[in-house]
């Protein structure tokens, strides 16, 4: 199981969680030497999803919207 995680040292990294434990939890064990870098979140604002479905012109869809 993959995890993104901070360290205890502040470093933002993903790593694969040591078995058999996995990653659903507070804390998780991995190989340090298995840590590869992950960028920060970023601070730009995302825009608001679409109200709107927009489909190419002739598309048809079988679902009923909600």
């Amino acid at each position: 199981m993959e995890v993104c995680a901070e360290t205890e040292d502040g470093r933002r990294v993903i790593a694969t969680t040591a078995l058999p434990h996995g990653g659903f939890a507070d804390h998780a064990l991995a190989d340090a030497a298995g840590l590869l870098p992950a960028p920060r979140p970023s601070t730009t604002p995302r825009p608001p999803p679409s109200t709107s479905a927009t489909r190419p012109a002739g598309s048809a869809c079988t679902a009923a919207p909600p």
